[in-house]
């Protein structure tokens, strides 16, 4: 365009539509949301441990299956909490405080729409 000569300056265009991303709101992560995940998972884990500590009514094949399925769950839930510390520590660097697995550019913004959050991409380059 510029060597049709349509542009003689720099230009910078700024859009502000909205699209639904296909980023799943599961897959980014605010502090909000962070913390809300980290207490779900620690409560979680508490409660599983006291389970897990427990004497069942059940017989010894039930009791033993059941402890297998909790110790299973317990592990299945430190190796979560693991990786939301990673994602917090990572969260923590950037300047608006969210991480996005799925898009590194994808935000989370409120939307008046059916589905109240939409995470949308929007980086110059």
């Amino acid at each position: 365009m510029r060597n049709w000569g349509l542009l003689t300056e720099t230009t910078v265009a700024i859009d502000g539509s909205k699209f639904k991303a296909v980023n799943h709101r599961d897959r980014n992560f605010t502090s909000g949301k962070m913390k809300t995940r980290m207490e779900f998972d620690r409560e979680e884990h508490r409660r599983v441990s006291d389970a897990a500590r427990s004497d069942g009514s059940q017989g010894n094949t039930e009791r033993a299956a059941t402890g297998v399925r909790l110790k299973e769950r317990i592990t299945t839930l430190k190796q979560e909490m693991r990786r939301l510390r990673g994602l917090k520590s990572r969260m923590g660097s950037l300047t608006d405080g969210q991480v996005s697995l799925i898009d590194p550019d994808a935000r989370s913004m409120a939307s008046q729409g059916k589905n109240r959050i939409v995470a949308i991409t929007c980086k110059l380059r």
